[in-house]
């Protein structure tokens, strides 16, 4: 969010500021070349919680920038919130339900949030529509009514990501589908599916389409796994993958470490990820 990190989970909301560029990893080339920068150390990033009220106890799995001091987030419940950061103090505020468990968002060139979730349904709905809400917000805050449209044959959508032309969803089957933006002549739902594709051969996590079109990469969008590879696609085809390194603690009870987000800047340069340990690089 603008120049912030925002990360979300179990009783949790927090905004971060990035003070310094430290550790990142320059791709060096499209075919899995990738190495640290020198002196690289692990650094505590300053951040402050926000206030949850009647959302303490709720897990929240998304969240979607929709402007450089504002975000929307939402939780396995189904609750959409919205994360104000313009004023001295962070603002977070329950604003629709989306009426089922919530995997995953994304907002695309029409200012849509495509919401996806755990049952194998997207609901489509405009940013605009549900900002529209009232200070203080009505209890119990609407629900979304746009229809949910059955995207991958309910299996679980883990991801979801959107291009100027289609919406990418990553399934819990592993699979990659590329759906038009719009259904024909209705632009409340999404259309039919053009690509399905084979992806990870592990769980796939996340999928981000924001990289340019000159990026070194050659790639319109990338999806990333929980072994740590990270594959670059261009709509059906794929130009190249990079394998990042995961540390791992020791011990038969150690808790087997994932890459959990990856980001990568919009000329393909850099690469930012972040890992179930809580590691930034």
């Amino acid at each position: 969010m603008g120049t912030k990190l925002i990360t979300v989970g179990t009783r949790h909301v927090k905004v971060w500021k990035i003070e310094e560029q430290t550790g990142s990893m320059r791709i060096k080339s499209r075919q899995s070349d990738v190495s640290f920068l020198s002196g690289a150390m692990h650094k505590t990033l300053p951040g402050r919680n926000c206030i949850l009220d009647g959302l303490k106890d709720a897990t929240f799995t998304s969240v979607v920038p929709i402007a450089p001091n504002r975000a929307i987030v939402a939780s396995d419940k189904g609750e959409i919130c919205l994360l104000d950061d313009s004023g001295s103090e962070h603002r977070f505020s329950k604003l629709r339900d989306a009426g089922f468990p919530v995997s995953s968002m994304a907002v695309d060139i029409k200012g849509r949030l495509h919401i996806g979730g755990s049952l194998g349904g997207i609901k489509t709905v405009y940013v605009d529509d549900i900002l529209k809400a009232v200070t203080p917000p009505p209890s119990p805050p609407p629900r979304i009514e746009s229809p949910t449209i059955t995207a991958i044959d309910c299996n679980q959508i883990g991801a979801v990501g959107c291009l100027s032309d289609y919406v990418i969803t990553v399934d819990s089957q592993r699979a990659i589908r590329l759906s038009y933006l719009c259904s024909v002549g209705d632009e409340s739902m999404v259309g039919d599916t053009l690509h399905m594709l084979p992806a990870h051969g592990d769980a796939v996590l996340g999928v981000n389409a924001g990289l340019s079109q000159s990026n070194s990469l050659k790639a319109s969008y990338y999806t990333w796994a929980a072994d740590g590879t990270i594959i670059f696609w261009n709509e059906g085809s794929s130009t190249g993958s990079i394998q990042v390194p995961l540390e791992q603690l020791d011990g038969p009870d150690a808790i087997v470490n994932e890459l959990r987000t990856a980001r990568v800047l919009s000329d393909g340069s850099f690469l930012l990820t972040g890992d179930k340990y809580g590691v930034l690089r």
